[in-house]
């Protein structure tokens, strides 16, 4: 894939190194898509049908979605995976400088409808390769027009940051909790600062693991601020143990919070930022604008630059640059435990 190709979900794909994303029928590089049929995969009527399903003579992954709603698909696995035209599939290394390399397919699935993902090169003697996979209905979002709010930029400076991903995302902001959230590319490290004042309601910052396994989904670091206007932002993937606030505290527009990390689900070092008019763990997030040290008033847009004084042209050398940090945010060292689930196709 072209450095920065801005895909058409509003997703910038050298920002998912390793990942790979089919929604629905839409994406030419899947094996197939079809209506699921019982009868053609020699299914009783009251038998249970497998979510995932790999052919053991040609290594055919085929994801099923037999419910009555759309479903989202995120599968891991460190087997070379082959796309019908048989070329290979990029992949991650598993942990960051080390490890066996890892590829992720982020897919979405209409209901009573199959795709055929890629085949699987499987090992000698291999009957079933081992996939770590989180499936979960795909609801929508209950007004996505929603939203007034106008925050600061969240970073110091003059210093130029690549929006990597908009509103509605391709690559993970199709769900109802992350549906308005932006991320920029930014090194590990960078000061992160209060886009209103307001006070601290969360602070989370233990968190180690980071990288495109799916695994990674389930834990990452953020901090959240109450604004004075009402509103609820979170800011996710900071770095660990970097938060310089703590719960109750009042902070002031363009105070520095943390730093930038690449903790959870993270091809790469990035920043995460989204609006929502509640602290639950499951609010629907809304739209919103950054106001730049002009008081203009922008939505980001994947492919494009900025900072404080708003959008803005690449840094010289930026694409000579980018082939240097290619692999930083592949994973970083795993010392937590696994969470979440992986799938025995054996019984499945």
């Amino acid at each position: 894939m072209e450095k920065d190709t801005v895909l058409p979900g509003n997703f910038v794909g050298s920002a998912g190194r390793g990942c790979h994303i089919a929604h629905f029928n839409k994406d030419d590089w899947i094996v197939g898509y079809s209506r699921f049929d019982r009868a053609e995969l020699g299914l009783a009527e009251d038998s249970e049908v497998p979510e995932i399903s790999v052919d053991p003579e040609d290594g055919l992954l085929t994801v099923i979605n037999a419910s009555d709603v759309p479903k989202s698909f995120y599968l891991s696995l460190s087997n070379e995976c082959i796309n019908e035209g048989f070329e290979v599939f990029e992949m991650a290394k598993k942990k960051k400088g080390k490890g066996a390399d890892c590829i992720t397919f982020v897919l979405l699935v209409e209901p009573q409808h199959m795709m055929d993902v890629c085949y699987i090169d499987l090992d000698e003697d291999e009957i079933m390769p081992e996939i770590y996979s989180h499936v979960t209905e795909l609801k929508t979002h209950s007004n996505p027009t929603f939203g007034d709010a106008v925050v600061g930029f969240p970073f110091q400076g003059e210093t130029p940051f690549l929006c990597t991903q908009g509103f509605n995302g391709e690559f993970t902001h199709f769900k109802p909790e992350t549906f308005h959230a932006v991320d920029w590319r930014c090194p590990v490290g960078t000061p992160v600062v209060a886009v209103g004042d307001g006070e601290v309601v969360e602070v989370s910052d233990s968190h180690k693991a980071g990288g495109i396994h799916t695994k990674n989904l389930f834990a990452w670091n953020s901090i959240m601020l109450k604004l004075d206007s009402g509103f609820f932002v979170e800011y996710v993937h900071i770095n660990t143990e970097s938060a310089e606030v703590a719960v109750g505290d009042r902070v002031t527009q363009g105070q520095v919070i943390c730093e930038s990390g690449e903790v959870g689900f993270c091809p790469e070092p990035h920043l995460h930022l989204q609006v929502q008019t509640t602290n639950e763990a499951t609010a629907e997030t809304i739209k919103f604008m950054i106001k730049d040290a002009k008081n203009n008033t922008y939505v980001p847009q994947a492919g494009k630059w900025y900072n404080a004084e708003g959008e803005c042209e690449a840094p010289p050398g930026e694409s000579e640059s980018e082939e240097e940090s290619e692999g930083e945010g592949a994973e970083r060292e795993e010392d937590e435990e696994d969470s979440g689930s992986e799938v025995d196709l054996g019984e499945a």
